[in-house]
């Protein structure tokens, strides 16, 4: 009689176990079509501050704060057995990250209109539609026939507006979808897996700190005995810093819509006047102007030392650089700065590996060898998903043509791009970074044109900028992220989830792009009336044209338009710089500067976020000096307000402008953080 109630409590157990995650998967996904809808028509029909274009998703981040802190408080308060656990919340948060991968910046805001454009160039320019006509590429690739004066049917209402009684040609993209899906699923699953892959050697072997983790998780984190909201939000620390930043917001927002009668806190600056002399105006321009962005004050105070210092300084040091090159040394070559960040990628990547040997033994041990464990089993089947997604992109590029040392190559460089993005984020938690397209670009470059082949050099253009601006959120990031959230979880529920932010990733270029493409074909223009989507999206329709002349130049067998300077010793200089950085790191606990900064030198994100991460730097400095470790940890709940608030704010200010631009109201943009 006891066995028999011993084993219906089991299988009480398991059936309510089941029903609980049942239960998070529809609420995860209910939020993930709520965050496909959304971002389409804020970002593009109301022109909106982005919402879903960072590691912190405003997005996803709003629907957890209505679930965790209204409406579970609510559950728990009504019916305390029916209220969502720390575990079902984790799975929700974690569909809710991989929800936003798509659906703006990166792939969709970039992919169809990219596509619609291609035939409408070659519509109208006829050298580029022999180039294609010699390319031949496969048909299904593009909506329309890319043919010198032959009409675009499908892109012309797409770029325009559907007439009056016309319908959405729907079957004519079903073709485009499924060809491109042959690359992008075998490049999210080996994202997916490395993600999966690499999360206990980082965590666990060399502590890495994973600084945005703790914003994260505090939305989630399970309440105190006898609290109904997670522990943070009864931190004194963490509520000034919150609401003072949300109250500092208000203000802009206020302002924004009543100018003059709302005061409001300057936090930005331009000192261009006081550098009008040479050399001073040789300076780049984001050393004389910049804000202050509190989300990244408040996530450097979480970075180690070494890395807050070099993001910053760095800045200087390479604005002083470029300063004296071009006052001294003209010309000077304003593609080094990048050159050294390419060379610097590959270093890095070597690095990590190196690192982690013993790590990547152990999973060819089990890819090949015993299985000891079920960690072991997640290993196999984590290695064996991540070596099949290689193989597929290498597939899809022999399908459309590219030869194999080119595919080869490409793949190389998307698993590199993936890998190195995941570290920085892993390492410095800058929520805001993407990778380098033109880092792949100044690659193919060097190699000869007589090499090169058309369907190399045109779709090695396209496989950059899908492994580059087209993958902004990297699901291997948030994969690291949405695994780490739960402290306690077996390696084989890391897999578990990581396929599940692989579907969901999928399913959201179905769904997320039928809402693309629905808002598109409908709207001519923004709500306000001030421009066309596809003009506030000219990014995404203008991605393609790397490729295309990439393509002209290899039909007339040029240079693919390499540097007129020693571009190679520049590389070779920011491999070897990053190298001798990260040996200096590994040896010397006082060394002060780190490569993650080398990284990102030059790009839009740097530019925005030094000052502030230098504000971060010097209170974690300061406190750390002057206070200790103990008020340090005082101080931390004050820093994750600062973030919280800013992304709460801005959160309530897009609701503001969606609600009034969808009743016909006139509405503001209250910019709060870069997009």
């Amino acid at each position: 009689m006891a066995t028999f109630s011993s084993g219906a409590s089991g299988v009480s157990k398991t059936g309510s176990g089941f029903i609980r995650w049942l239960v998070a998967l529809i609420v995860g996904l209910i939020g993930a079509l709520f965050v496909w809808v959304a971002t389409p028509y804020n970002n593009f029909i109301i022109a909106n501050s982005y919402i879903s274009d960072s590691y912190l998703p405003v997005a996803s981040i709003f629907c957890i704060t209505v679930i965790a802190l209204v409406i579970n408080p609510l559950i728990r308060f009504a019916c305390p057995a029916l209220a969502l656990n720390f575990k079902q919340l984790t799975l929700i948060f974690a569909i809710l990250l991989a929800a936003s991968v798509t659906p703006s910046s990166g792939l969709l805001r970039m992919l169809p209109y990219s596509l619609a454009n291609a035939s409408v160039n070659a519509r109208s320019d006829k050298r580029l539609a022999d180039a294609y006509a010699a390319l031949n590429p496969p048909t299904k690739l593009f909506p329309d026939k890319l043919v010198y004066g032959e009409e675009t049917p499908v892109a012309d209402p797409f770029i325009g507006e559907l007439n009056p009684g016309e319908s959405i040609p729907w079957r004519a993209w079903l073709p485009p979808l499924l060809s491109w899906n042959g690359f992008l699923i075998p490049f999210w699953l080996m994202m997916a897996a490395l993600g999966v892959l690499v999360f206990p050697q980082w965590r666990d072997n060399e502590r890495l700190p994973f600084p945005l983790l703790p914003v994260l998780q505090s939305f989630i984190d399970a309440p105190e005995p006898g609290k109904r909201l997670p522990p943070i939000f009864s931190r004194r620390a963490f509520l000034i810093g919150m609401v003072s930043v949300f109250a500092l917001h208000m203000l802009t927002g206020l302002n924004a819509y009543m100018p003059g009668r709302a005061p409001v806190i300057p936090l930005s600056w331009d000192l261009t006047r006081f550098f009008s002399e040479e050399p001073l105006t040789y300076l780049p321009w984001h050393l004389k102007t910049s804000r202050i962005f509190f989300t990244f004050v408040g996530i450097a105070f979480f970075m180690p030392n070494r890395i807050g210092l070099s993001i910053w300084s760095f800045q200087i040091i390479y604005g002083l650089y470029i300063m004296i090159g071009s006052a001294y040394f003209p010309p000077f070559p304003g593609g080094a700065p990048a050159d050294h960040s390419t060379g610097a990628f590959i270093s890095t990547a070597l690095v990590i590996l190196w690192l982690g040997r013993a790590h990547w033994a152990h999973v060819m041990k089990c890819m090949f060898g015993r299985i000891a464990n079920s960690d072991d089993r997640s290993y196999l089947f984590s290695g064996w998903a991540f070596v099949l997604g290689l193989a597929g992109m290498i597939a899809w590029l022999l399908w459309v043509r590219v030869p194999l040392p080119f595919a080869l190559f490409l793949t190389t460089m998307a698993f590199i791009m993936a890998l190195v993005m995941t570290r920085i984020i892993a390492e410095s938690g800058l929520p805001m970074l993407a990778a380098d397209s033109f880092a792949t670009l100044r690659l193919l470059r060097l190699i000869p044109a007589a090499t090169h082949t058309a369907a190399s050099a045109f779709f090695g253009g396209i496989v950059s900028v899908l492994i580059g601006s087209c993958n902004r959120l990297c699901l291997s990031v948030f994969t690291t992220h949405a695994i780490g959230l739960d402290r306690e979880t077996t390696q084989s529920k890391r897999m578990s989830m990581g396929g599940i932010m692989l579907l969901v990733v999928i399913a959201s270029v179905v769904i997320c792009g039928a809402v693309h493409l629905y808002f598109t074909y409908h709207h001519s223009a923004t709500l306000n009336g001030m421009q066309s989507p596809i003009g506030n999206n000219w990014v995404g329709t203008q991605t393609f044209n790397w490729s295309a002349n990439a393509l002209l130049y290899e039909q007339q067998k040029g240079a693919m338009s390499v540097g007129n300077y020693h571009q190679i010793g520049h590389l070779l200089f920011g491999f070897f710089f990053a190298l001798f950085l990260q040996y200096m790191c590994l040896n010397f606990t006082w060394w002060p500067l780190h490569p993650v900064a080398l990284l990102f030198i030059g790009t839009w994100y740097a530019t925005q976020v030094w000052v502030s991460v230098f504000l971060g730097w010097l209170a974690k400095v300061l406190i750390l000096r002057y206070g200790g470790s103990r008020i340090y940890r005082s101080a931390s709940p004050f820093f994750i307000g600062l973030v919280i608030g800013e992304v709460l704010a801005m959160t309530f200010w897009v609701l503001v402008s969606g609600i009034r631009g969808y009743a016909g109201l006139p509405y503001e943009i209250v910019e709060i953080l870069p997009f």
